[in-house]
């Protein structure tokens, strides 16, 4: 393995990805210099839609911290973009998006691999950094494509007993309520999340981790939390890197005021939080009947 390969970090939603993430970003290997604080919380999302690295706007474009001349200089390397038309392109976007076997057949016609080299390679110029750390927990479902564009990386993927998973979409969605107009996309989004919905979602993760094992690192929340300093050196043994135990321990000041999740601000602890504060026992013992197997099969203990 290359000591310079990226590092992917996807998951469960809500199950301690972003706190991962932050403990990285403070390794000197992955510290984004050139962001003020020298941190960032971004989600590329680029293997979800790999048109939007062309993009001077959008969640790939943040990943490149606004550097215009990086992003100038990345669309120069690439070849032109194809033109389609809205009815096939939506047609290829509906066929795509339902099969396995055709997401990576459009992959490869579309010389997305090479991109994607491209696009992290003027990013770690754009960060200021000597290797890339990316945070994107849907790219769990594009872990063939991660794998064909960078052979080499390193993935880790971020697991959470599912009550306390969806215990803290609703604590989220209570703060979106009283942060952000009620027609947001977050808050549309949040109220979406029901429990059918999430439990199909939570049950798809885990069969995406499971399906591709051997080729990541599996960390459970409830571990990174209780003994940080063990699960990160496990870590950073994974991605060939030494172990800094300031990593798990420094605070983040610049997200002290950051209502969504205050937990990122400070060093990494257990959650005091309940899930029967945030949701009905009656819903909860529903999830758990949903997810029973796959609970039994990650050895988490019912909580109803």
């Amino acid at each position: 393995m290359s000591t310079t390969s990226p590092v992917f970090i996807v998951g469960v939603p809500r199950s301690g990805t972003s706190r991962l993430y932050l403990a990285l970003q403070a390794h000197p290997r992955f510290t984004p210099t050139h962001s003020p604080g020298g941190f960032d919380l971004t989600e590329s999302r680029v293997f979800l839609n790999p048109a939007s690295i062309r993009e001077r706007q959008g969640k790939a474009w943040d990943y490149l911290l606004h550097d215009a001349a990086a992003q100038e200089s990345l669309v120069r390397s690439l070849p032109p973009a194809s033109g389609r038309r809205p009815i096939a392109h939506a047609l290829l976007r509906f066929v795509t998006d339902r099969s396995r076997w055709a997401r990576a057949l459009a992959w490869r016609l579309g010389r997305n691999d090479a991109a994607m080299r491209a696009y992290f390679a003027h990013a770690a110029c754009a960060r200021g950094v000597q290797r890339i750390v990316e945070k994107t927990p849907d790219h769990i479902h594009r872990l063939p494509h991660i794998l064909s564009a960078f052979p080499d990386a390193r993935i880790l993927c971020m697991i959470r007993h599912p009550l306390d998973v969806y215990s803290s979409y609703r604590r989220r969605l209570g703060v979106a309520l009283q942060t952000e107009p009620a027609d947001s996309p977050s808050v549309r989004w949040l109220q979406s999340t029901l429990p059918p919905t999430f439990c199909r979602a939570y049950r798809a993760t885990i069969s995406e981790a499971e399906r591709l094992a051997s080729r990541l690192l599996l960390i459970r929340y409830e571990d990174f939390t209780g003994t940080p300093q063990d699960t990160f050196a496990r870590i950073c043994s994974f991605i060939a890197e030494p172990f800094d135990a300031g990593c798990v321990a420094q605070r983040t000041p610049g997200l002290d005021a950051w209502q969504q999740d205050p937990l990122l601000s400070g060093p990494i602890k257990q959650n005091d939080k309940r899930w029967s504060d945030y949701i009905d026992h009656s819903v909860g013992r529903g999830i758990e009947d949903r997810l029973a197997d796959t609970m039994r099969h990650l050895n988490y203990a019912r909580y109803t």
